[in-house]
């Protein structure tokens, strides 16, 4: 429901390190910095919630992303959880900010 670019900027876990949310053509994307493989499209499910499928399809850790929205309207954070029971990754310690772009 809202805007994909709502959603857009740097985030940062201080153990995953810094990820990129971005818009490509008209599609969002995650991008991980330490990780190319960990970079996918994020599909949208419901208010602002999107699964994660990574484009290195031998990466089995699909996750769900779940967006957090401040009161200006903007994402100021996410979470992930893992999509699948088998999957590679459990991404629930991971907490990320977005970082604030000069």
């Amino acid at each position: 429901s809202a805007p994909l670019s709502t959603y857009t900027g740097t985030y940062n876990d201080p153990w995953f390190g810094d990820v990129s949310i971005m818009l490509v053509e008209d599609e969002l994307w995650f991008a991980s910095a330490k990780s190319q493989r960990i970079t996918g499209r994020l599909w949208p499910q419901h208010e602002h919630t999107f699964i994660a499928r990574w484009s290195d399809r031998s990466v089995n850790a699909d996750a769900w992303v779940m967006f957090e929205i401040d009161e200006s309207g903007k994402s100021s954070g996410m979470k992930m959880l893992k999509l699948s029971r088998d999957s590679e990754i459990d991404y629930m310690d991971l907490d990320f900010s977005r970082i604030e772009e000069e």
